[in-house]
C-alpha cells in the first residue's frame, strides 16, 4: 500500500481546480461590513425611472424608487420574532425613524413599501394604514439562523455606547453580585436584563458561558449553586476605549477532606453603556463589530479590517472545497452555514470566546453527547483554513461522540490535520518517531488524558495517525460504534477489545506495520561532483541583527556569527535537488533554562516556481509577506531537521530530528538533497527566500517556521518595533544593494501591515 505524497501532481491539480473555481464562483459570495437596510416605495407596473427588483423567495417582482426613506440610522435596535409562523426580523425604531415611518405610510396608504436586506428586495408589504408605534415586521421567507443573523449584523453596526460614564471597581462588584443573584434564580427573563441586545440575539445565548471548555443551561444554574461549592471574586476591572473588562474568577472550593482547598478558574466578563444601563456582552460582539465579512458557499467568514480579503480568496475556495470532502467522508449533510471568525493573533482568536490564546477554538456545547447544546456554534482560528476545528464542529452530527481528550483531537487531525498542518503529515511524523525518545505508547496517550496533554506536541500526530488507520482498516462504522458504546467512558480498553476484536497492544502492533508501508521521500546529505550549480549568492557579512535592534539569546552559547547567513546554493542532477548553506558560525541544539524543548538557528528556504497568474502562492508566513504578487510553492524549514510546508503554509512532511546529519559545525555548513519528483526540477526562474531564525525543535514541527521576536524577552530572540507581529528573521538573503535593517523595520502589527520581502532569483 502506497501513500507516497507526490507534491508535483497535487500542486498541478490544486492550480488547475483554483483557476476554475476563481472563474466560476460568480454571485455565490456575499463581500459586506454590515447588514443594511433599505424602505423605499415599490410599484407593481413599470414606470420609467424605477429599478425592477424580484423578492427570491416568491418570484414577485416590483419597481422600486430610488428615494430612501428609512435606513439604518433609523433603527434602535433589531430582534427575532415568529411572524406568520415563520421566522422574521423586528425593527425597533429611533424617535426619528419613528416619525418618518409614521409620515410615509400616512401619505402612501395601499401604496407599497419595499424592504431591502444589503441591496436585494425581500418584502413589499401592502400600506394599510398610518403605522405611528415605531415598529416594522421584516418578513422575508428567513429561517431562523439567516433571522438571527441579520439581526446581529444590524446590532453589531449600532454604536453601542456613546459618552459613558465611569465604571469603577465597586460598581463591578454591585454589578455582579446582582448578575450572580439574577443567575441563582434560572430565569431566562431576569438573566436577560443584565445582557446587551447584540449578545441575546446570538445563537446559543441560552448556555451560559461559565469557564474554560464549561457552559450551563440557564436552567440548570440554580442547580449548579445549590450542589456546589462555588464562590467568586473580582480582581479588577480594565478599560478599553468603549468598553470595561471585569476580571473574575471562580473559585471552587473542596473541604470535603478536611482542608481548605480551593481552585481557580479565571474569567473575564465585558461590559458596555446601552440604553443609559450597563450590561454584560459577548466578547465576540464588542472585539469583532468593526470587522468585515464575506460569505462564501459554506462559510461566512468575519476578519479585521485590516485584512485585504482579495489576498485571500483562492484560501476561502479551499475552504469550501476541502468542506465538501469533510461532509462526504463523514456521510453528513448540514443545512447551515459555519460562521468563521479569523483572528490575527493567537491572544485574540482567545479573546473572542475568553479563553487563553490558541491558534484555533471550536466553540461549542460539552460534552459532545447527543443533544448537546450548540451553544455557539462557531469557528475562530488564526488560519483562513482550519478544517480541524470544522471537523470539531460536525462530527456529533457524524455520531461520532466524545470518548476522551485523544479521540476528539485524533478524529479532527485525522480529517483536518490542525491549524498548521495537513492530515497527512500525522502519518509521516508518527512514522518518523516510532523508536525514537519521543514517541508516546498507544496505551498511555489513549488512556491518560494528563499525559495526552503534556506531550500534545507528538500525541495530536499519533492520535490522528491511529484514527485513520482505524477508518483505513476497520471502516468509519465501527470508529461510530465505538463512540456511540455506554461502557466506553468507564472501559476504554475493553471496549475497543470488543469492537475491533484485539488489544490495544495488539493493535499498536498494526498500526506500526500501517506506517511503515507509508512511502515517503528519501533525504540526503551529499552532492555529487558532476551536481549542476542552479542558484548561488553570498550574504553580507555581520548584517545579523533584523530591523537593526534585533538581539541574539541571552543564553552565551548563541555566540557571534550562528544567526549569520553567509552563502546559499542550490545545485541539481537528473534526480535531486541539493542545497547548501554557509554560516559565519555554527553550534548545535541548545537546551536552557529547564525548557524540554531544544533551540538552535534554523533557516527558511521559500521558493516560487514561476511567475503569473492561475495558481496559488503562499504570500504571508513567519510575520512577513512577499513583494508584489510574488509567493513560494513550497518552503523547506531546516534546523533539528527538514520539514515541508505546501503552497497553503501547511506543513505536510518532516524528516524528524537529524541535524546530525545535516551539519558539519567545523566547516560552518548545512547540505541535503531532495528528490526532484518530490520537490520538482530547478531552473534559472526559480526564486528564493532564504531567511534566518529561533528554531525550537517542538516548534519547527508544529508550525514550520521560526520562533516568534518579542520586543522583550528573558529566553528568545528580542527586539522589533512592537510586543508582537515582529518579523520571525534576524538575518535574509539579499543581494549587498538592498537595505536588509529598512526592509524588515517597515511593518505595523496594528495596521495589520507586514514587513516586503524579496523573492531573490539568479542574476
Amino acid at each position: 500500500m502506497s501513500k507516497y505524497i507526490d507534491v508535483k501532481n497535487i500542486t498541478r491539480i490544486l492550480n488547475l481546480f483554483i483557476v476554475s473555481v476563481l472563474l466560476g464562483c460568480g454571485n455565490q459570495q456575499k463581500h459586506s461590513e454590515k447588514v443594511t437596510i433599505e424602505f423605499r416605495l415599490a410599484e407593481t407596473t413599470p414606470v420609467e425611472g424605477l429599478s425592477e427588483m424580484i423578492i427570491q423567495s416568491s418570484g414577485e417582482r416590483f419597481f422600486l424608487h430610488q428615494e430612501v426613506l428609512l435606513s439604518n440610522s433609523d433603527i434602535a435596535s433589531a430582534s427575532v420574532k415568529m411572524h406568520n409562523n415563520r421566522s422574521a426580523v423586528e425593527l425597533i425604531l429611533t424617535d426619528t425613524g419613528r416619525d418618518k415611518l409614521a409620515e410615509v405610510t400616512q401619505e402612501n396608504i395601499n401604496n407599497r413599501m419595499g424592504m431591502l436586506i444589503d441591496g436585494k428586495l425581500v418584502s413589499a408589504p401592502l400600506i394599510q394604514a398610518p403605522i405611528r408605534v415605531g415598529k416594522a415586521i421584516i418578513d422575508g421567507g428567513f429561517s431562523e439562523n439567516e433571522a438571527l443573523r441579520i439581526v446581529r449584523y444590524i446590532e453589531s453596526g449600532r454604536k453601542i455606547a456613546g459618552r459613558i460614564p465611569r465604571f469603577h471597581l465597586k460598581d463591578a462588584k454591585g454589578f455582579m453580585h446582582s448578575y450572580m443573584a439574577a443567575l441563582r434564580t434560572g430565569d431566562k427573563s431576569e438573566i436577560s436584563s443584565f445582557w446587551s441586545k447584540i449578545s441575546l440575539n446570538r445563537e446559543g445565548f441560552g448556555y451560559m458561558h461559565l469557564w474554560i471548555g464549561a457552559c450551563l443551561p440557564i436552567s440548570e444554574w440554580t442547580t449548579f449553586f445549590e450542589e456546589n461549592d462555588y464562590t467568586y471574586h473580582i480582581n479588577s476591572v480594565s478599560t478599553e476605549k468603549d468598553h470595561y473588562i471585569i476580571h473574575f474568577d471562580w473559585i471552587e472550593g473542596d473541604t470535603s477532606n478536611g482542608k481548605n482547598e480551593s481552585e481557580t478558574h479565571p474569567m473575564r466578563y465585558y461590559i458596555v453603556w446601552e440604553d443609559e444601563e450597563w450590561v454584560l456582552i459577548n466578547p465576540i460582539d464588542i472585539l469583532t463589530r468593526d470587522w468585515s465579512i464575506y460569505e462564501s458557499e459554506y462559510f461566512i467568514f468575519h476578519y479585521p479590517a485590516q485584512i485585504n480579503i482579495e489576498d485571500h480568496f483562492s484560501e476561502l475556495h479551499f475552504m469550501d472545497r476541502g468542506y465538501e470532502k469533510l461532509i462526504e467522508s463523514l456521510h453528513i449533510s448540514p443545512a447551515e452555514k459555519i460562521e468563521y471568525y479569523k483572528a490575527r493573533t493567537p491572544r485574540k482568536c482567545g479573546d473572542l470566546v475568553c479563553f487563553p490564546p490558541a491558534n484555533g477554538y471550536c466553540a461549542r456545547g460539552l460534552p459532545f453527547r447527543p443533544n448537546a447544546p450548540q451553544w455557539f456554534h462557531i469557528v475562530i482560528s488564526t488560519s483562513f483554513i482550519n478544517l480541524h476545528e470544522v471537523t470539531h464542529l460536525l462530527v456529533p452530527d457524524a455520531d461520532l461522540y466524545s470518548i476522551n481528550a485523544a479521540f476528539d483531537e485524533g478524529i479532527a487531525v485525522a480529517f483536518g490535520g490542525t491549524t498548521f498542518q495537513t492530515a497527512e503529515y500525522a502519518l509521516i511524523r508518527t512514522r518518523n518517531a516510532i523508536g525514537q525518545s519521543d514517541y508516546v505508547p498507544l496505551e498511555t496517550f489513549l488512556t491518560d488524558e494528563a499525559h495526552f496533554w503534556k506531550y500534545s506536541f507528538i500525541t495530536y500526530q499519533e492520535a490522528g495517525a491511529f484514527v485513520r488507520f482505524l477508518i483505513d482498516r476497520f471502516g468509519i462504522e465501527k470508529l461510530k460504534k465505538l463512540c456511540n458504546d455506554p461502557e466506553v467512558g468507564q472501559e476504554l480498553a475493553g471496549t475497543i477489545q470488543k469492537i475491533y476484536g484485539f488489544s490495544i497492544k495488539k493493535l499498536e502492533q498494526q498500526f506500526k506495520e500501517y506506517l511503515s508501508e507509508i512511502d515517503v521521500p528519501e533525504v540526503e546529505y551529499s552532492a555529487p561532483d558532476n551536481a549542476t550549480l542552479v542558484f548561488s549568492m553570498t550574504d553580507p557579512e555581520n548584517d545579523d541583527n533584523g530591523d537593526g535592534d534585533y538581539e541574539y539569546p541571552a543564553d552565551k552559547r548563541f555566540e557571534k556569527g550562528v544567526f549569520d547567513l553567509r552563502e546559499f546554493s542550490v545545485l541539481t542532477d537528473t534526480s535531486r535537488v541539493y542545497f547548501r548553506l554557509r554560516f559565519q558560525n555554527m553550534i548545535g541544539p541548545v537546551n536552557y533554562d529547564d525548557i524540554e524543548e531544544k533551540f538552535l538557528p534554523g533557516t527558511v528556504i521559500a521558493i516560487c516556481k514561476k511567475r503569473g497568474a492561475g495558481r496559488h502562492v503562499q504570500k504571508y508566513f513567519d510575520g512577513v509577506r512577499f513583494e508584489q504578487d510574488r509567493g513560494y510553492d513550497i518552503k523547506l524549514t531546516v534546523g533539528f531537521g527538514i520539514t515541508a510546508s505546501n503552497n497553503f503554509g501547511k506543513v505536510y512532511y518532516t524528516t524528524g530530528d537529524n541535524f546530525s546529519d545535516l551539519s558539519n559545525i567545523e566547516n560552518n555548513t548545512i547540505s541535503f538533497s531532495i528528490p526532484i519528483d518530490f520537490i520538482g526540477k530547478p531552473h534559472k526562474n526559480w526564486g528564493y527566500f532564504v531567511g534566518v531564525g529561533l528554531m525550537g525543535d517542538r516548534t519547527m514541527h508544529f508550525t514550520g517556521g521560526p520562533m516568534p521576536v518579542y520586543k522583550d524577552h528573558r529566553l528568545f530572540i528580542r527586539g522589533g518595533n512592537h510586543e508582537f507581529g515582529n518579523p520571525a528573521f534576524i538575518d535574509i538573503l539579499l543581494p549587498e544593494e538592498r537595505n536588509q535593517k529598512k526592509m524588515l523595520s517597515d511593518y505595523d502589527p496594528g495596521e495589520g501591515k507586514l514587513a516586503v520581502v524579496p523573492i531573490i532569483t539568479q542574476r
